[in-house]
């Protein structure tokens, strides 16, 4: 705080000659965003920006954009640093401004935004020659951070791990190895012990930044949770609160106080897990942290209902359910923007190919333009004519082919894949999933006392029942999910990229949809229900034999607890051999 006095003092004094050293100032201001943003906005506060050059007036709006989102205000942030690329500032600056974008677009889960930019930071990077190496690993940090915070750990570990091995900069390789600890404890946490996060302390207290140290604080914290050692994270934490406070960054704090909550509830302090929820709560407004948010519900609904005040207890799971709903739209949304960003590269390709080909057609055509007016006239005329001819064969099979192929695949009565062509597809998803490191699940069920139906009401009847139960599921399910039926009235649905908790409520969602579907266009008042059983890769691996018999193991389970219900296949206490 002196040395600010004194520079501040310093900047009054030479504007009183009209002489300010506006780049040293600035060169303060951009050390200090992190460490002391507080300082660092008090300096840009300062400066009478009239006075600028135009490379002085960017790196003052890079500034001032990071400080936006420091204090809570990442909306704020992400318009100014819009606002300074469309200005065409030069490259580092540019690079710089990408990189800290990234960062916005992820907090405020921005993801086909995020994505985009995360591609155009690899582009420039790779034509960007002459640039200074400390600018160039914080961006590339960023690219494996973005791939992090995207679910795709296994893909960011080996970039973290690439990245140390060339790493110059202290900051940079503190910021890594924070992150990569981040990816084991998301993944294989059994692999990490305390001595991974001390290294990492060691490495970052050595830059003297606040924010960076209290980074590597709150995943240790994280990490005791996980080992289910609430005491040691609670040490940790009470240790660095008011150390947290000094940063000034709303979303760091308030992930302290939501740590500091799950671990008193964990201990059945009750009385402090209410205090430290609530303050996350009360607070929303300036930090908008989602995941806070989401646990600090958590908790006020465990204390309420401890304490038997049931009202408050249903408000606040029904607030938690909610907010938990929105994190898992969220995560939906951002798996659809990595797919469809796959398939735009994909589409790219395929468009690049078709331009070859194109160009390729030209230099025939000006190869034919050469020869003789009569000539070129005969031959256009026989190519005309064998064209024609081949396109209305082509034709021709084409439709024949498709119509045998959708009969060969698809089930006559409901329209969705039979058993074979779904078992193809199943397969192929499952290879992709595992060559691709995503989870997937696999979905069995069956209607309920089916046959009574059949015996009841006659065969036709159940017909209009299947159909109308499989409509309902496809509304319920995604659109890269894929449904098929494998005999009588029992169907599977194979979930790419799906772990067991999205699985279990989708299946939900059918279970519902099918329960409250209006079936009596049968002719018949029916009163149809069906049981599900779940299996997922992280029990059944990537195996479809496997995963087929532990969805089968469930659905079994589910009907022995009494029908229309969904159950989850349980390795640990299954004696069914798969």
């Amino acid at each position: 705080m002196f040395k600010l006095l004194v520079l501040l003092i310093c900047v009054y004094a030479s504007a009183a000659y009209g002489d300010i050293d506006y780049d040293h100032i600035l060169k303060q201001a951009d050390n200090l965003k992190t460490s002391a943003p507080k300082q660092s906005n008090d300096l840009l506060e300062s400066i009478d920006k009239t006075q600028l050059s135009k490379e002085q007036k960017d790196l003052y709006s890079l500034i001032i954009a990071n400080n936006f989102f420091t204090f809570g205000k990442p909306n704020k942030a992400k318009k100014s640093t819009l606002q300074l690329l469309e200005e065409a500032p030069e490259i580092s600056i540019k690079i710089r401004a990408l990189t800290q974008l990234i960062t916005f677009y992820i907090t405020i889960n921005e993801w086909p935004n995020a994505i985009h930019t995360t591609k155009s930071l690899q582009q420039e990077l790779s034509l960007a020659s002459q640039l200074d190496s400390t600018i160039r690993e914080q961006a590339e940090f960023k690219i494996f951070d973005f791939y992090n915070q995207i679910g795709e750990y296994q893909h960011a570990k080996k970039l973290g791990v690439e990245l140390i091995s060339k790493a110059t900069n202290t900051k940079v390789r503190c910021l890594i190895e924070t992150n990569l600890l981040n990816s084991h404890m998301e993944t294989t946490p059994e692999q990490i012990s305390p001595g991974d996060f001390y290294h990492v302390q060691s490495l970052c207290q050595a830059i003297k930044d606040p924010m960076l140290d209290n980074i590597v604080n709150a995943y240790f914290a994280k990490y005791y949770l996980i080992i289910k050692q609430p005491s040691e994270a609670l040490e940790v934490l009470n240790n660095n609160l008011d150390y947290v406070k000094t940063t000034g960054y709303q979303a760091l704090i308030a992930s302290f106080y939501e740590l500091m909550a799950t671990a008193y509830l964990a201990k059945k302090d009750y009385l402090h897990a209410e205090k430290y929820a609530k303050i996350v709560l009360d607070t929303q407004q300036q930090h908008q942290y989602d995941p806070s948010i989401t646990a600090a519900y958590k908790v006020m609904s465990e204390v309420t209902k401890q304490a038997k005040n049931f009202e408050q207890a249903l408000y606040y799971y029904q607030a938690y359910s909610n907010a938990k709903q929105l994190n898992l739209d969220q995560e939906n949304a951002k798996l659809l923007a990595l797919q469809k960003a796959e398939f735009d590269d994909a589409e790219k390709s395929v468009k690049i190919a078709l331009l070859d080909k194109e160009n390729a057609l030209l230099k025939t055509q000006a190869l034919l333009d050469s020869t003789a007016a009569q000539n070129k006239r005969l031959a256009l005329a026989l190519l005309s004519i064998v064209l024609i001819v081949f396109v209305l064969w082509t034709y021709k099979n084409r439709r024949n082919y498709l119509r045998m192929q959708h009969y060969a695949q698809t089930d006559e009565l409901t329209g969705i894949a039979n058993r074979h062509y779904f078992t193809q597809q199943a397969n192929t998803a499952i290879k992709y999933c595992k060559r691709t490191d995503q989870a997937v699940s696999f979905i069995m069920f069956d209607l309920d006392y089916f046959k009574r139906i059949n015996d009841s009401y006659g065969h036709k009847a159940g017909d209009v029942a299947l159909k109308i139960a499989v409509d309902a599921v496809k509304l319920a399910c995604r659109k890269n999910d894929i449904l098929g039926r494998l005999g009588g009235e029992e169907f599977g649905i194979l979930l790419p990229g799906c772990a067991n908790h999205l699985a279990s409520f989708i299946a939900e969602k059918c279970r519902k949809a099918i329960e409250l579907a209006d079936f009596t266009y049968s002719g018949h008042d029916l009163d149809v229900t069906a049981s599900f059983g779940i299996a997922d890769s992280s029990n059944c691996e990537y195996n479809f034999e496997k995963l087929f018999a532990g969805a089968d193991f469930a659905l079994y389970q589910s009907k022995d607890m009494g029908r229309n219900r969904v159950v989850q296949y349980q390795k640990e206490i299954s004696n069914f051999d798969i």
